[in-house]
């Protein structure tokens, strides 16, 4: 069983390879903050907001969201997880 990766000239994580087969694909914006990622057979992974370098909505495939809040010195404080009718699903602190 083996893996691989591939990479972007800046070494940014372009693809991974699993002992399945299966490619995933990663995107980054100008500022090298990944935006996405591509799984086949599922969907994407989108990241729609940031907070300073950190993501602060996720939309996952089938098109919940993830919203990720922090405190002052960027410490993960709070994930809720929407379903795509907009209503909480889960809710941590």
């Amino acid at each position: 069983m083996s893996q691989s990766y591939e990479y972007f000239a800046n070494g940014l994580k372009k693809s991974f390879i699993g002992a399945d087969g299966v490619q995933v694909g990663y995107a980054y914006d100008e500022n090298n903050r990944l935006t996405w990622v591509e799984i086949p057979d599922v969907g994407l992974v989108t990241v729609n907001g940031f907070e300073w370098n950190s993501p602060a909505r996720v939309t996952l495939p089938g098109g919940s969201e993830v919203d990720l809040g922090y405190d002052q010195l960027m410490r993960l404080e709070s994930k809720v997880v929407k379903e795509p009718a907009e209503s909480v699903v889960f809710f941590c602190l």
